[in-house]
């Protein structure tokens, strides 16, 4: 196991390097990860104006980085498309509620974490309607923190 792990670290490394040859910086050379490992997870509702202001910044954000989005509604689905939608948003059941919103986070929209999609650990990005430029400031500090070094999160007490 240490051999397959020591190889993994060492493709790894590899690969960022001829990354760098080709021109990518480091920050774009470690970005795609995020949208493998990763997921949106947006909470809206279409009664609210921070939503319709924010939900078109979010869909074009993510397009932008690749990142799908999981979209759900609070106060039920319209069929009215002039309506800010994410596509195939689902009803807000209260077991996702539950998830997203049991660690002291109000019930409020628009809400925006990012998921882990294989261990399903929830990380806040934001709950209110950013710009562009914030919002992607907010997931670059949060990919930058999510990922540092093991070592460095165990040292500070899982440091996220």
């Amino acid at each position: 196991m240490k051999h397959f792990i020591r190889n993994m670290m060492g493709l790894k490394i590899i690969n960022l390097v001829f990354l760098l040859i080709a021109g990518l910086t480091v920050e774009s050379a470690i970005s795609g990860p995020l949208s493998y490992e990763y997921e949106l997870v947006y909470f809206y509702s279409h009664s609210c104006k921070h939503c319709q202001i924010f939900t078109p910044i979010l869909v074009e954000y993510a397009e932008n980085n690749q990142l799908n989005i999981a979209g759900f509604l609070l106060g039920g689905i319209t069929s009215n498309r002039s309506i800010a939608y994410v596509p195939g948003s689902l009803e807000a059941d209260q077991e996702i509620m539950e998830k997203f919103f049991n660690n002291g986070i109000g019930v409020g929209v628009p809400a925006l974490f990012l998921i882990n999609k294989r261990t399903l650990h929830t990380y806040p990005i934001s709950q209110g309607a950013l710009t562009y430029q914030e919002l992607d400031i907010r997931v670059k500090n949060l990919r930058s923190q999510i990922m540092r070094p093991i070592s460095l999160q165990q040292r500070n007490g899982n440091g996220i």
